[in-house]
């Protein structure tokens, strides 16, 4: 059922210039096919719940008192968020629930409904489905005790170590109930955490050398493990753009899971974990190597592109399911930070979408995206995807010139059972801008994208700000 909205009037603009927020998006769920909640973050420690249309139009603001937001969900027909009073980097001690109410759009209730039953740091994700439903709260105790964590310590293994996983439910009275999991990835590395449309966990851990996936009942209940080998080093969880996990948002079943690790020979590596089946059908390990880089510079479908560089810095950054293919987004990046500790430049150069079919799991085609984009901080780069009458519909940022800092749609639509993928010129979008285009807050409506093109990161002092622009496709 969709979440009803209240429409208050935006600030009138000029015609070719959307308004500007003094925020940043950084989490959103669709609370209808043309509604959405976001979580704003402001400069300071202000944040809010927003309610935009799919005209680009922030509706309502439900401000938060915490400032470490956990995560944004739908549950029962209301909108759930969590957070904590401390800081990201500080010790976890209470985690609170927002419940805000669907129809009215207002604040029901806001409380503690975990403590932090001793003194090492909590690491929370939310247990959301494809459909930003919210079944639990997946807690995480990691090995890392100080009460204050530097920005170096996020890449201490010691945050990725796990060292107790618990779940927390809720009543529908908005009471909570936490169940311990019986995990043997604890005393492992966590890799991700995915949750199904039933509340079924897959928990993916590393341990021994070992690439491990767990699915847990809705009770909690370990039902099934399958292992792996894997030959990674735990970075830390500031590492995690490193690898990409997606469940199949058909049925649930199938985990894929996608990582780039190595050190002095750096390696990508596809698992397709199938729940029914029981078993690993598929993986694939490739060496980033000067053969592999020849070989991909050969490929007559890269002859035409303009701004593929060395994919030696290839990321994984989606995963799409489609009737009859798998299909992995790569991205190439690179970054270049000045001595003076001066914003550093952070680049995106093509993308790699390779399919793959789904009986056989072989790869059927590589489509070669060209785009470029170079930004001060961390905004332009990734990319977002949806899939619409078995077509993908892929949309990011691109720079307009290699010398100007304006910013333009990167819009393409691939058939995979065609194997044919279209530059497309959307309708709309008041384009270029003078802000990148944030990939991961884009919103995909029904027959509408509201484009956030993002700013004023540049600096731990800078103001952030976004606009909205509403896109046909």
């Amino acid at each position: 059922m969709g979440l009803l909205t209240l429409c208050i009037p935006a600030f009138s603009q000029e015609p070719d210039k959307p308004q500007e927020y003094p925020w940043i998006i950084t989490n959103r769920i669709y609370t209808s096919d043309s509604t959405a909640a976001a979580i704003l973050e402001y400069h300071d420690s202000k944040r809010s719940i927003g309610l935009i249309s799919e005209n680009g139009i922030l509706q309502k603001e439900i401000p938060l008192n915490g400032e470490n937001i956990l995560g944004l969900g739908k549950w029962n027909g209301n909108i759930v968020c969590f957070y904590t009073e401390e800081k990201e980097n500080t010790r976890h001690k209470d985690i609170h629930a927002v419940l805000v109410d669907g129809n009215t759009q207002t604040l029901l209730t806001d409380k503690v409904i975990y403590t932090n039953p001793g003194n090492r740091q909590l690491d929370m994700a939310m247990g959301n489905d494809a459909a930003g439903n919210f079944h639990y709260l997946l807690i995480r105790s990691t090995d890392f005790k100080a009460g204050f964590m530097h920005p170096v310590e996020w890449f201490s293994e010691s945050i990725q170590r796990t060292t107790g996983l618990a779940e927390l439910q809720l009543s529908d009275q908005f009471e909570p109930a936490v169940k311990e999991l019986a995990s043997i990835g604890i005393g492992g590395d966590f890799m991700g955490s995915f949750t199904d449309a039933k509340g079924q966990l897959t928990l993916l851990s590393f341990q021994k050398d070992q690439l491990i996936a767990e699915r847990f009942t809705p009770e909690g209940q370990l039902q099934q493990t399958l292992t792996t080998p894997l030959d990674y080093t735990p970075n830390g969880i500031a590492f995690v753009k490193d690898w990409i996990g997606q469940l199949d948002p058909a049925d649930g079943n199938i985990l894929t899971f996608n990582i780039v690790h190595g050190g002095r020979h750096k390696y990508f590596s596809l698992f397709v974990f199938d729940f029914d089946a029981r078993a690993i059908v598929f993986q694939q390990k490739e060496e980033l190597s000067s053969n592999y880089i020849r070989a991909l510079s050969n490929n007559p479908d890269l002859t035409s592109t303009r701004h593929f560089q060395p994919a030696y810095n290839l990321k994984p950054v989606n995963i799409t399911y489609t009737n009859d293919r798998i299909v992995v987004f790569h991205e190439i990046t690179s970054e270049r930070c000045p001595p003076n500790n001066g914003p550093c430049t952070l680049k995106a150069e093509g993308v790699i979408a390779t399919a793959y079919d789904r009986q056989q799991y072989r790869p059927v085609h590589q489509f070669f995206l060209d785009r470029w984009e170079e930004a001060k901080f961390e905004v332009g780069r990734d990319i977002s995807c949806t899939v619409r009458d078995g077509k993908i519909h892929l949309f990011g940022c691109q720079n307009i010139s290699n010398r100007t800092y304006k910013y333009d749609n990167f819009y393409y639509v691939i058939d995979p059972e065609k194997n044919i993928a279209e530059k497309k010129t959307p309708d709309g979008g008041l384009s270029p801008q003078s802000d990148p285009i944030d990939a991961r807050s884009i919103m995909w409506f029904r027959n509408t994208i509201v484009r956030v093109n993002a700013g004023g990161r540049e600096y731990a002092d800078s103001k952030p700000h976004s606009c909205l622009v509403k896109i046909n496709y």
